[in-house]
């Protein structure tokens, strides 16, 4: 961090504010600029909260505040639930009528409502010391949520918490970077031997099938392909469609005439932000992904500490999330506040910023 004047510049300011500047440029070939220039417009808005409670919240109140939005939230699910269930779970009838029975709560897809609940575990799990002191309160808050994640039936929630929640887990367990460092090489030639050997792919279909889920996970690796297939036929793939818009400037027309129907979205971040802002936004992206990973890598903040379990454990979400759905920076979406938060967040103190 450094200071200029009274203010107090973070380094990842620089990623989002050039992400900004991205995506409002890309109103000049999107095919939508309209569409564009107010998702951009709303993702502005995002960064500017954001950036104003850094500037202006103390950090304890920062906890005591999400605490609370956290806690409504679950509680407002639950009770939506239990009173309306024909409106809380989707129904036969709908749009998504193959996802019948499955909780979606205020939101219009179960995947939704699990996003938004995944991100109100972690801060009920670490952040529950600062928000409420009775002990059966917090833990039953957490089983409360934890409970209604189930009820959504999303793979993605289900294949992502366990990992992320490990994950920050053994991270906190050390202050020394290495021993992390270590840990995370341990667990990648792990990986690659279980890939080698043909066991990874065994044990992935299980948990597919557990799921409910095909090998392709629900035709994904097949959109995929579709996607990057027809990019390589665009003369301007690099710079992308327009943020918000890139998969109605063509894309949709090369899934729908690979795989007969358009599936509205590519079901990976990453390839959703080459497909809006081209290299230029998945370049930021990953930088501001991966240097957000070596600041928490060095951390020397305390295992106790709620910023460094709830910071690795969103690292962990973001990545695998966006492995298998398109989360990364949709504006407005809570998904988007926490991404810009984090790296904020590893460096709070309780002093304001200015």
């Amino acid at each position: 961090m450094h200071k200029i004047g009274r203010f107090r510049f973070h380094w990842s300011m620089l990623f989002t504010l050039a992400l900004v500047l991205v995506c409002l440029a890309s109103s000049a070939w999107s095919a939508d600029q309209k569409r564009t220039v107010t998702q951009s417009l709303i993702l502005i808005g995002v960064l500017f909260c954001v950036y104003y409670a850094y500037f202006n919240v103390n950090k304890s109140d920062l906890f005591k505040s999400l605490y609370v939005y956290a806690a409504i939230y679950t509680l407002t699910t639950f009770i939506l639930a239990l009173t309306w269930p024909s409106f809380a779970f989707h129904q036969a009838g709908e749009f998504f009528g193959m996802h019948a029975g499955r909780l979606r709560g205020l939101s219009s897809h179960k995947n939704d409502l699990a996003k938004y609940l995944s991100i109100c575990l972690f801060i009920l799990m670490y952040f529950g010391s600062t928000g409420i002191t009775k002990p059966w309160i917090r833990y039953g808050l957490v089983a409360l949520c934890a409970g209604l994640l189930m009820l959504t039936g999303s793979a993605k929630a289900v294949g992502a918490l366990p990992v992320a929640i490990l994950g920050s887990f053994l991270w906190t367990r050390t202050h020394l970077p290495s021993l992390r460092l270590l840990s995370i090489i341990v667990i990648s030639w792990a990986w690659i031997f279980l890939s080698s050997t043909g066991t990874i792919e065994e044990i992935m279909a299980a948990v597919l099938q557990l799921l409910g889920r095909d090998p392709t996970l629900s035709s994904r690796t097949l959109i995929w392909s579709a996607v990057l297939e027809g990019l390589q036929n665009s003369p301007n793939w690099w710079l992308g469609g327009g943020y918000g818009a890139g998969w109605t400037n063509g894309v949709s027309d090369m899934v729908r005439g690979r795989l007969g129907s358009d599936t509205g979205h590519p079901h990976n971040g990453f390839i959703e932000v080459l497909i809006d802002i081209g290299i230029p936004g998945l370049i930021i992206t990953i930088g501001l992904i991966f240097l957000t990973f070596l600041r928490a890598l060095t951390s020397r903040l305390s295992g106790n500490d709620g910023r460094i379990t709830f910071s690795v454990a969103v690292i962990f979400l973001t990545i695998l999330s966006n492995m298998v759905g398109s989360y990364m920076f949709a504006a407005g979406d809570v998904m988007t506040y926490t991404i810009f938060l984090v790296p904020l967040l590893l460096e709070w103190k309780d002093d304001r910023r200015f």
